[in-house]
């Protein structure tokens, strides 16, 4: 049993051992990446960017030539995305074989389902023929058991049958009366001309009262919603004008408000500048910028750059930030500033590398710092 443990935790120690050289492999191997860029005057520009990673196992390539934008991603040598027109030829004749195989596919299941359900049907007609075969039979048998002689015997008993049930329909039921006479009582309850005429006067006349009656509360309903509509206008009138005269003391408010809350967020932001030691954080911040520039130039350099604007100082201005970095290029790489006129004309080509492994570096180099800490606090507590 002790043996079997131990030889579970060499491997899971094995295998945690090669997990963590794949991390060290994938954060240690660099990112590297090249560059050409070439305009003349009067021609169109030419650029190409390709990044690739571990000994190009991985690689990214953008290019912008003759106004064409074109990107493409290989991994271990096979293309997986592009816009390429020989790439997007190969796909979609991949996706044209694939949409054959699946018609394919489909067909050959429809016509095994067809033949499936040609067999379920014939299958089907043979069961129904046994059974109406069966059925065939057993008629054939009981017909020949009937004889004529107890047909015979069975109509007269029939007949006597449904003669006592007529008698016995034309009989009246007890407490109910004969047709004669419920025609001779109807005859009685016929009422005489005179005595229709005076309850239809009557009922007349009472008709009369209830659409008086029902017209004077319609004119009354009809003044009352007249005279609630004239004092609801009333109502909403006043209250309109006490509406717009809050309004109008609130946007005198509102604006001694609004500056009086811009001064409290300037005084806040100071003291919390103050507090956090927000010149330190800002030098820091530009030490981290520095850093990450200084990682991620060009390692190699070389070509030319001619250039001119219209105004002469803004080629000054140019001129002077490209300063900064010519110590670092100037023995491969020249600038030629042109104040008489407008042009451009370059003709370079660089190549550098990133290591993520150095990016998590300056993130424990930013967390060491005391100042970074108690501003991440102050952003998670809020």
């Amino acid at each position: 049993m002790l043996h079997i443990l131990l030889l579970l935790l060499k491997i899971i120690g094995f295998i945690l051992l090669f997990l963590l050289l794949i991390i060290l492999l994938v954060l240690i191997t660099p990112i590297r990446y090249q560059f050409e860029v070439r305009k003349e005057d009067e021609s169109p520009p030419y650029l190409k960017v390709q990044v690739t990673w571990f000994i190009r196992a991985v690689s990214v390539t953008v290019s912008y030539i003759d106004q064409v934008l074109s990107y493409g991603a290989k991994v271990l040598g096979i293309q997986i995305a592009g816009n390429q027109p020989e790439y997007l030829a190969r796909k979609e004749e991949k996706q044209k074989k694939k949409e054959a195989r699946r018609k394919k596919k489909e067909e050959e299941q429809t016509e095994e389902a067809r033949r499936e359900k040609k067999e379920e049907e014939q299958t089907e007609e043979a069961r129904r023929e046994k059974i109406e075969e069966g059925q065939t039979e057993k008629a054939g048998s009981t017909d020949n058991s009937d004889t004529p002689g107890q047909m015979e015997q069975e109509t007269p008993e029939l007949s006597a049958v449904s003669v006592e049930n007529v008698e016995e329909q034309e009989k009246p039921l007890p407490g109910t009366s004969s047709p004669k006479e419920e025609n001779s009582e109807k005859k009685d309850d016929i009422p005489e001309p005179g005595k229709n005429q005076k309850k239809a006067d009557q009922e007349q006349k009472r008709i009369d009262r209830e659409q008086r009656k029902a017209e004077k509360a319609k004119k009354k309903e009809e003044k009352k919603a007249a005279k609630a509509k004239v004092n609801e206008q009333k109502r909403a009138a006043k209250k309109k004008k006490k509406e717009e005269k809050k309004s109008a003391e609130g946007e005198k408010a509102s604006e001694s408000g609004k500056l009086t809350q811009l001064l409290d967020k300037v005084k806040e932001v100071k003291s919390t500048y103050d507090e956090y030691h927000g010149e330190a954080l800002i030098r820091k911040a530009f030490t981290l910028l520095g850093k990450v520039l200084k990682h991620v130039r060009p390692r190699r350099l070389t070509g030319y750059l001619k250039f001119g604007m219209d105004d002469p100082a803004v080629t000054g201005y140019i001129t002077g930030a490209l300063a900064v970095f010519y110590p670092v290029y100037r023995s491969n790489f020249t600038v030629e500033p042109v104040f008489y006129e407008k042009c451009l004309s370059v003709n370079c080509r660089g190549s550098g590398r990133i290591r993520p492994i150095y990016f998590i570096y300056l993130g424990i180099w930013l967390i060491l710092d005391k100042n970074v800490r108690r501003l991440i606090k102050l952003v998670i507590c809020r």
